[in-house]
């Protein structure tokens, strides 16, 4: 009887981490996707728990996989940074051109923003 409840308990706990996982798979997919860090995130989960054996037999393949991985992120983050930065030049040169002619101590309101 008394193993018994310790089966029981045990299968609960391990129910209950498994509920957790699947539960917040979603967020941190959500998470990882936002960061571009998905595909790094899928490549040491594929090597690390799937196919570990096929990761050790094809090292090759898994540092060009790996360094394709990390290219993506640092692309995306280059692109949005370069992105970030023209925006910005852009709003200050139409500052610059809005607010031009006016006197000192004059405003202008921007309605159409």
């Amino acid at each position: 009887m008394n193993s018994t409840l310790i089966l029981f308990k045990e299968i609960g706990r391990q129910l209950l981490i498994v509920g957790l996982v699947l539960g917040s798979l979603p967020m941190a997919i959500r998470i990882l996707w936002k960061l571009r860090l998905l595909p790094l995130g899928c490549y040491f989960v594929a090597t690390k728990l799937f196919w570990p054996r096929w990761a050790t037999a094809h090292r090759t393949a898994c540092i060009l996989i790996f360094i394709a991985c990390v290219l993506f992120f640092v692309l995306c983050w280059t692109i949005r940074y370069i992105r970030q930065k023209r925006e910005e030049q852009i709003m200050a040169e139409f500052l610059h051109y809005y607010t031009k002619d006016l006197k000192p101590g004059e405003s202008r309101t921007l309605e159409f923003l």
